[in-house]
This record gives structure tokens, sequence and C-alpha cells, in this order.
């Protein structure tokens, strides 16, 4: 099978390419996997940029509680922060999305708390604050 760039493909042939792992995403904005590209002997630079490391994003978004001491951050802060770190395969969004879908783990994970629009960071079960 061959495909073109911004040529329609079929259902069937979406299935057949993410059945291969050749292709990611969801329709209509496809990209390429690292597996396919080094069967094409090239870099592979999609597949790095899928990986979102939660580790990093959680040590920026903990660095950047810490130093707004009791104010909070909000979530367009932590969005300009996080966007560094995020794929540039996504729209701006979907970066919305996963910033908030991440930040509501960490709510539920108990490291951070949501009060008043803002973000705060939570110590020892409760809000940090420093005064």
């Amino acid at each position: 099978m061959q495909y073109k760039k911004n040529k329609p493909i079929t259902n069937d042939a979406i299935k057949c390419l993410k059945a291969k792992g050749l292709i990611g995403g969801r329709k209509p904005h496809f990209f390429i996997l690292s597996k396919s590209t080094k069967v094409v002997d090239r870099m592979p630079g999609y597949g790095s940029l899928l990986k979102i490391d939660k580790d990093v994003c959680w040590e920026l978004v903990r660095k950047m509680l810490l130093r707004t001491e009791n104010r909070g951050v909000t979530l367009s802060d932590i969005f300009k922060t996080l966007t560094k770190a995020l794929p540039e395969t996504e729209n701006e969004d979907q970066m919305l999305r996963w910033v908030s879908n991440y930040l509501t783990v960490l709510r539920k994970e108990h490291k951070i708390e949501y009060q008043n629009k803002r973000w705060f960071l939570v110590v020892d079960g409760t809000i940090h604050n420093f005064v």
C-alpha cells in the first residue's frame, strides 16, 4: 500500500497502519511513529515528541508552586510552563486539555490542591503555606 501526504485514506487503511505501529494520533491528525522512520532509514524524530515525561512535568509544577509561596498558581501560568515539555504534534487545545487532566491526576494523588481558581502545593496533607 502507498499513502501520500494530505490525501484521504480509508478507515481500514488507518486500522492497518495503527496495528503495524506505523502511525499514531487521531483522525485527521496522524503522525509517523519512530518505528516506521527507522524502517525507511531516517532519524526517528516523531516518536520522541510523543512521550511526555510526567516526572519532568511534576518537577516543573512543584518548583513553580514552591516559588509562589502562598499565592498559588493559575492554570494559564502552569500551561505556559508545561507547553515546553509537551509534544509539538499537539495543538493548543489538546495541550490545554492534557495539562488540565494532568493537574486533576496530581490533585487526586494529593500532591496539589485547587482553591479559589489557583493551584497550591500540598505538603504532609496540608496546603503548603509559608505564612
